[in-house]
This record gives C-alpha cells, structure tokens and sequence, in this order.
C-alpha cells in the first residue's frame, strides 16, 4: 500500500460535519457507530456515508458502540439463516470469541441452541458464564464422539466455521447426514481439509463459504435495516462488545501485540485523543 495508509474497519465518534441531506444533517452532534469498507478508520478524524453509521443509544459508550456492525450483523446472519432451514440448533467454531459470544446470547433470544467449539476448559466456563448450554472443549480427547452425540440429539445440520484446516472436516464427520459447513474464517491459517468424500458422496453433507458482505448484498434493503435495528436495540445486551483495554494510536504495535497474543479475551480499542 502506498504510504500514509489507514486501516481499521470499524469505530465510534461524533458527527462533527456532514454533506448534503437531511439524514447527514440530522445526524450532526451525535453519538453514532461507524463502519467504513475502504480507507480505514484508525485516525482522529474520518469520512463515512450516513447510511453505515448507526446512532447510539445513551446508555451505551464509544467503547461499546466501537464495534457494533460485523460482529453482531454476523451473528444475526447466523440465526436467520438457521430459522430460514428450520434448524434447532448450530455449530460454531471459535466458540469463545466476541462473535461467539453474540452468537450463544442472541440464539437464545429466538429458541436456536449452538454448540460452541472451543480450545481450552477456561473458555467453555466463560462461556457457560453467559448462558450457554453446549460446549465442545477440542483439548479434551473424546471431543469428536461428545460433538457426534450432541448434534444428532439436538439435530444440529449447519455449522459456522471460523477456525478453518482440518476442524472444517472434523466437523463435518460428526455431524448427521444432510449436514452443511459453512466457513467463514480462517484463524488455523491452513485450507479447510480433512473432509472425507464419503460424507459429500453418500451422506448429502456439503461444504461453503459464507461471506457477510454477499448475504447483506442479497437481503434487500428493509431486511438489512432489519438486522440492524436489532443490533442497536442489543447493544447492551446480546450484542454488548466488552473493550479490555483501550490505547492511543501512538501506540499501535503494542495494541496489536497485546490482542494477539490472547484472542478470545475480548477487544482492545483505540482511543484518539478527545479533542474537537
């Protein structure tokens, strides 16, 4: 990229200036969520269409509202998706990141059970600490048969896969026939493998990607000021985004270092100096 280049694709501020419209105006002096595809959004200071921004309730903060698109839109995805198929229950990978947490809150508001996939015993209790009801902990050995039992009883067909390599198979295995993987990340940093061709074959069991900007490119636009209604109406509560630590731009290396190193322990936000 040439340089200055910007990142980020999401934050929170207030509309300081606006273009023409009376949506843009009206949204001047207030609290708003932003998304931004294209330019990035790691600076004191940027320009987005009024139509990505999402105005804040009071009782949520910056830090709350920082992250308030693709995350909890994902989620929603999820449900939908499954409710559309008739489906009980799902099975998500990265069970105990920000969008997994939504996931397990939200899918509970519409009677949808997930089975969160996770790596370590410390997640599976953060997330029952929330309220989830089936965790899969891949460090224990048997996991493969629990994950078997629990989805034929709970008829669990479709799962999201953030994770990627050979979980994406390993999944698929141990699920009922008629069953469907849809990935969506790749946080293993390996091709989704392991994927036995009996299962294709025979089973009717089937592999693909989800993309969340393709699904909102094809939900029309009443649906998607749907999703998102929900998502500001949740901001609190099912869609709540919990900020660790905040830092200052300056100190960008050290942010990312620190959110890399444990993933699944929340956000870490930027906090530009607040100033007009």
């Amino acid at each position: 990229a040439t340089l200055p280049s910007l990142v980020g694709t999401e934050g929170s501020g207030v509309v300081v200036a606006a273009g023409g419209g009376w949506v843009p105006w009206y949204m001047v002096g207030k609290r708003v969520g932003i998304i931004k595809s294209t330019g990035g959004v790691w600076a004191e200071y940027v320009v987005v269409d009024a139509m990505t921004c999402i105005t804040l309730p009071d009782d949520v903060s910056f830090e709350g509202g920082s992250s308030c698109f693709v995350n909890p839109l994902t989620a929603v995805a999820f449900v939908e998706i499954a409710q559309a198929r008739g489906v009980k229950a799902i099975v998500h990978t990265a069970g105990a990141s920000a969008v997994g947490k939504m996931l397990v809150k939200h899918a509970a508001d519409v009677g949808v059970d997930v089975i969160a996939v996770v790596r370590r015993p410390e997640q599976a209790a953060a997330l029952q600490a929330i309220g989830a009801k089936y965790m899969i902990d891949t460090s224990v050995p048997d996991w493969k048969s629990k994950l078997a039992s629990l989805t034929s009883a709970l008829g669990a067909t479709l799962a999201f896969d953030a994770v990627a390599g050979s979980l994406t198979g390993e999944l698929l295995e141990c699920m009922p026939n008629g069953s469907e993987v849809q990935v969506y990340g790749g946080l293993s940093g390996q091709a989704s493998s392991a994927i036995n061709p009996r299962g294709l074959i025979f089973q009717d069991k089937k592999v693909r990607g989800f993309w969340l900007v393709q699904y909102l490119a094809g939900a029309g636009m009443f649906a998607k000021m749907a999703m998102i209604k929900k998502v500001k109406h949740g901001l609190k509560t099912a869609f709540e985004t919990t900020i660790n630590t905040s830092y200052p731009l300056e100190q960008a290396v050290a942010a990312i270092h620190d959110y890399t190193g444990n993933m699944s322990d929340n956000k870490i936000a930027f906090k530009p100096p607040q100033s007009a």
